[in-house]
């Protein structure tokens, strides 16, 4: 009796660290996909006909990419705990956030960065953004970049292609970005 009383506190111990749910795909219909990440309390609508990537392990927990080409649109998304407590943390936050941009493409350069404060359920989400390019071989991308703080969240999401076709997915961009749920509070257990 003993040893099974063991065995069990072992598989629940081993259930409650490794079982952890990191997504929902909701639902699919011929229109959108409508993904929501339970731990970073974010709910994403895409294209149906994309590729869908999660992990709660690397660096991003979403990228979500049309298929038509290697340099196609994609999206990327990493949530993390905000350890900020004021404006000037958020800032300093951001400034480092700037910085690993430029480090981390070859050849960056910042085309605009800005920063806003929107209104966002009876709250505020804190805004920095910005738009730059950078080479992968030789193909020159474009890349705009949003750091959110909002609540106990700090949401990093990029939007990337070919910096020739960037400008055809500006109306993509602001509905999916616009659709952003940022308060999803789902019980799954």
């Amino acid at each position: 009796m003993k040893f099974s009383l063991k065995i069990s506190l072992i598989i629940l111990l081993f259930f409650f660290i490794f079982c952890k749910s990191t997504n929902i795909i909701q639902s699919i219909n011929r229109n959108q996909v409508n993904i929501i990440l339970t731990d970073q309390k974010i709910q994403f609508f895409l294209p149906p006909n994309w590729q869908f990537y999660f992990s709660s392990k690397k660096y991003f927990h979403l990228v979500a990419k049309e298929d038509s080409d290697p340099y196609g649109f994609m999206i990327e998304y990493r949530g993390l705990i905000n350890t900020t407590k004021n404006q000037k943390e958020r800032e300093l936050y951001a400034e480092g956030w700037y910085k690993a941009i430029q480090l981390n493409y070859p050849q960056w350069e910042y085309i605009e960065k800005t920063y806003e404060e929107i209104k966002y359920n009876d709250s505020k989400i804190y805004n920095y953004q910005f738009l730059g390019t950078f080479f992968d071989g030789k193909v020159k991308m474009k890349k705009l970049g949003f750091l959110r703080f909002y609540k106990d969240r700090i949401h990093a999401i990029y939007y990337t292609s070919k910096e020739t076709n960037f400008h055809q997915f500006s109306s993509l961009i602001k509905e999916i970005d616009q659709n952003i749920v940022y308060d999803v509070n789902i019980l799954i257990y």
